[in-house]
């Protein structure tokens, strides 16, 4: 028996700087136009380490005394089982126009483009010694370039460059109501998957692109307030991350995804002494080809293998088509009512009220995890507060999670929940939440200077 050690160090350094410059905005013609240039800097050390014990265990059989022997340690480091000493960079620049007609006083049109470059790197070495076995100095391919490190066995490198639009068009028949139509373009950058597991490569960037329209009123005296808007998004080549071999995160592109949905907020303020506001969100999120785990094209049942010719790893069933995105639940809405009761003197209490629902949502994309680690189920949460001012002292009291509901916030699990090696049976794996806070009372004094 022994005892393992983890010495974990991780130092950031980060500069960016951008130039932009800004027409007037008097003209009917204005524009922004600028250049931005980043870089980040990440050194990883975890060093498990395996000392030697001084006495003997409550059992009676001595424990260690040594510690981890020298053959199966990392040369560079005393009783080190397994290091992990890499340097990871993040270089991103970028080049940006954007320019606004106002074509008339109620008509206006918006047009950009955002040229972007990106190149991250990861250098370094994980694993073991030589003589333990596994992933480490047994697949090391050149001399150390990373302090600490015997050897280099991880170099891997992402870069790409493209260019992504916006288009908005903009119209206000009267003061306070207007209506606008909206298509844009994002990115986010690829990646490097740091795993022992073979034949993982380094992510791609995934776009989306979003289809807007929506409008933003204020009626009645403006004492009633409603912006809203419909969208659609089409995502390629997404992004999405589960537990690899070791349980290690592993993240990949699947194929693509479509995104649609409704979102509204409408506040109103009949007297002064009341203000209510309710808000809402819908969205339909699915997958609209199935994920592989060796890419398409795959069997369109759970645990049934398809060989790819050149590759000796079947490719499995992960996702069908039709397969909800995870984390985004249909349904989130909000309610929230405050009364502003009579004043006393100067003293100016009030009474508000928030409710909160949000339906079930999954936490994996794969379904294979997601019925072993299990959906967060619907949830609704009431929060009070009845307080008061004076002067400048606030005093109130609240009541959060009023009805002390176990709301999953979320849902994981520590381990990889499956995998499919030839058999879709599962390993059992145990998953955890994180529960919204029980129900609390307090007191809370505050005061403005």
């Amino acid at each position: 028996m022994g005892q393992e050690l983890v010495n974990s160090r991780h130092d950031y350094e980060k500069w960016s700087h951008e130039l932009r410059l800004t027409t007037p905005a008097k003209y009917p013609l204005k524009g922004t136009f600028g250049v931005f240039v980043q870089r980040q800097l990440h050194n990883i050390f975890e060093q498990y380490t395996m000392p030697g014990y001084g006495f003997v265990n409550p059992y009676g059989s001595p424990m260690n005394p040594a510690g981890l022997a020298n053959a199966l340690s990392i040369p560079t480091l005393f009783q080190t089982i397994w290091l992990t000493d890499e340097t990871r960079v993040d270089r991103d620049q970028a080049a940006f126009a954007q320019a606004t007609w106002d074509i008339t006083k109620q008509l206006s049109l918006t047009g950009g483009i955002r040229a972007y470059k990106f190149d991250n790197t990861v250098d370094g070495f994980f694993g073991y010694s030589a003589n333990h076995g596994g992933s480490g100095m047994g697949h090391c391919f050149g001399p150390a370039v990373v302090k600490f490190t015997p050897c280099t066995d991880l170099a891997q490198r992402t870069a790409n460059h493209g260019t992504v639009p916006l288009a908005n068009l903009t119209y206000k028949p009267v003061q306070d109501l207007m209506f606008y139509a909206t298509y844009s373009k994002g990115f986010r950058p690829g990646g490097i998957n740091r795993t022992a597991q073979a034949n993982i490569p380094p992510y791609s960037a995934d776009f989306l692109k979003n289809y807007e329209i929506g409008w933003k009123t204020q009626l009645f005296d403006r004492r009633l307030r409603w912006n809203g808007a419909m969208f659609r998004e089409d995502w390629n080549d997404f992004q999405f991350s589960f537990l690899g071999v070791n349980s290690v995160t592993i993240i990949e592109n699947a194929a693509s995804a479509r995104i649609t949905g409704l979102e509204s907020s409408l506040e109103w303020a009949p007297t002064p002494r009341f203000l209510g506001s309710l808000n809402f969100q819908w969205i339909n999120p699915y997958i609209t080809q199935k994920v592989c785990s060796q890419g398409p094209p795959c069997a369109d049942q759970i645990g049934v293998p398809t060989v790819h010719p050149g590759n000796p790893t079947p490719s499995y069933l992960w996702a069908p088509s039709g397969t909800h995105l995870p984390i985004t639940p249909d349904f989130k809405g909000s309610l929230v009512a405050r009364f502003n009761l009579s004043p006393i003197g100067r003293l100016e209490p009030y009474f508000q009220g928030n409710w909160t629902y949000q339906s079930s949502a999954s936490v994996q994309l794969r379904v294979d995890q997601s019925g072993i680690v299990g959906v967060m189920p619907p949830y609704a949460l009431v929060d009070l507060r009845l307080g008061a001012t004076y002067d400048k002292v606030t005093a109130e009291l609240y009541l959060t999670n009023a009805f002390d509901r176990l709301a999953q916030l979320s849902r994981f699990s520590q381990t990889a929940p499956t995998f499919f090696n030839g058999s879709a049976k599962p390993v059992d794996t145990q998953p955890y939440i994180i529960p919204a806070q029980p129900r609390t009372i307090g007191l809370r004094v505050g005061m403005r200077f």
